[in-house]
């Protein structure tokens, strides 16, 4: 795909299509695959310039669905020849890992390795190799894939340059990945071959394309229903061990934020800027969202620093995992649970990442925290609107009687839009947390149930006044249906619902 270094791909409307949102970073650009792989390599500390040339083997979305376990990034130097690829690799969990890999130069044993020499064969030999129609390359496991295996082990790739050499030929797709325990034995062996030759869609008539459509259409859908399959035989006949997901590291991408987390995100960057502005302390903090709606990282500073002082090396904080504004919402303390957060040290269950801790926990955490108690004051409380106090009732009660840092920061927030939306996401989690096992989507399906089956009573009762068979006591009845029908809408509407 050398059409990537253009001003970004044309959504075109078709059958197979490929969006840059799909592939590296979340969300798209408006330089499309290019320039999301220009960041990408400018993260790995890598020129993007020496690699002009790139192609992608990956599997198209068809009509806007994809699933892809692992897509093939082909980079090529300024000669053409195949000196670096990336592994985009995918789980069932909406989590991604990207493994940037290098070609593996060729290692020669000096046949007279007691007299060393620039002549001899060695690294000066490998340099003057020609270049291979074989990639080859190994690295470590950091990322969950399987629940059958876990996050320890390596992998290694052995795949073919399908246009060696210098972009001239054609040669087959041809990808062997090994999973190698942490006990060195091979796991399990994954190929990804060409079956048959390419083709040029730019060549099919009419009915080719037809024929290529019939064909091909499936394959996307069935691909996780497979992996289940595959997962259900693995667990019920072969009584393998189940390792449970753990959270991802640092150098992996989490699921993305859903409607809920992303209202609480937005909040807690605005908390964090607002905080840090007032703050005396000689510090800047780095913070990156872990959120697709704004995905740029921020960087805070206290507005009292002098103009010409030095600025202090920021301080990073990365959730590495929507969860973090979860359990950030439903904290009463919340910083008490950044404490807590922070020296977590199982990576399996950690949240957020930071270079330095001990400052975080020991200044930063109970600063942002200090100017906040005054609020806490039940006649603070009481000064504010009854609308207010009404809206924000549930959650203190759920709350035992309190608000956190985050309710009153957006209680005095100046954005109705958002401050709702803050609400109403902490109210939901919070009754999930009670009485839905901590699942939203329990709530959301009890809601809906509760509203059909007031409609279907009130439904019910006006279908007996129609046919008129009715008398006080069906009146009085159904109107009480309607009043509680109605109210729940009306709380909705009003802003105290969930």
């Amino acid at each position: 795909m050398e059409s990537l270094r253009g001003n970004g791909w044309r959504r075109w409307r078709a059958w197979f299509n490929v969006e840059s949102t799909d592939y590296l970073q979340r969300g798209g650009s408006v330089h499309g695959l290019r320039g999301k792989l220009d960041c990408y390599l400018e993260s790995q500390n890598e020129d993007s310039a020496s690699y002009p040339h790139v192609y992608l083997v990956t599997a198209p979305r068809f009509l806007g669905y994809s699933f892809n376990p692992v897509s093939f990034w082909y980079l090529y130097d300024g000669r053409k020849n195949l000196k670096a690829m990336i592994l985009e690799v995918n789980n069932t969990f909406d989590e991604r890992r990207m493994y940037f890999l290098k070609e593996s130069l060729p290692i020669f044993i000096e046949e007279n390795p007691q007299q060393p020499s620039i002549g001899s064969q060695g690294s000066i030999a490998s340099l003057q190799d020609p270049p291979s129609a074989k990639f080859t390359n190994v690295w470590s496991k950091d990322f969950h894939v399987s629940p059958f295996n876990s996050r320890k082990g390596a992998y290694s790739l052995t795949a073919n340059d399908p246009f060696f050499p210098h972009l001239t030929g054609s040669l087959p797709i041809n990808n062997t990945i090994t999973l190698t325990s942490s006990k060195k034995h091979a796991k399990l062996v994954a190929r990804v071959f060409s079956t048959a030759p390419s083709l040029d869609p730019s060549t099919f008539g009419s009915w080719h394309r037809l024929k290529f459509i019939a064909s091909w259409w499936w394959v996307g859908f069935v691909t996780f229903p497979r992996i289940v399959r595959e997962a259900a035989k693995l667990f019920f006949r072969r009584k393998l061990h189940v390792w449970y997901r753990p959270e991802v590291l640092k150098s992996s991408i989490g699921r993305q934020a859903t409607a809920y987390e992303t209202a609480i995100a937005y909040i807690f960057q605005d908390f964090l800027r607002v905080r840090i502005s007032q703050s005396s302390l000689p510090f800047a903090l780095k913070y990156t969202p872990a959120t697709v709606e704004d995905p740029a990282t921020k960087i805070f500073r206290p507005q009292s620093l002098p103009s010409g002082a030095p600025s202090p090396d920021p301080v990073i904080l990365q959730p590495t995992t929507p969860l973090f504004y979860t359990s950030l919402a439903l904290s009463n303390d919340i910083s008490k649970y950044l404490e807590l957060a922070l020296q977590c040290s199982d990576p399996l269950k950690s949240t957020v990442y930071t270079n330095n801790p001990p400052l975080l926990q020991s200044i930063i955490i109970r600063h942002l925290q200090k100017p906040l108690v005054s609020l806490y004051q039940h006649n603070v409380y009481s000064r504010l609107p009854l609308s207010t106090r009404l809206r924000w009732l549930p959650i203190r009660f759920l709350r035992h009687w309190h608000l956190s840092a985050l309710d009153w920061h957006v209680i005095h927030s100046p954005d109705p839009v958002r401050r709702d939306r803050y609400r109403r996401a902490t109210l939901k989690l919070l009754v999930a947390k009670y009485l839905a096992f901590g699942v939203v989507e329990i709530v959301d399906v009890i809601l809906w149930l509760v509203k059909a089956w007031l409609l279907w009573q009130h439904l019910e009762a006006f279908s007996e006044w129609l046919v008129g068979d009715w008398n006080w006591s069906l009146v009085a009845q159904d109107l009480g249906l309607t009043l509680r029908f109605a109210g729940v809408h009306l709380w909705w509407l009003m802003g105290f619902g969930i």
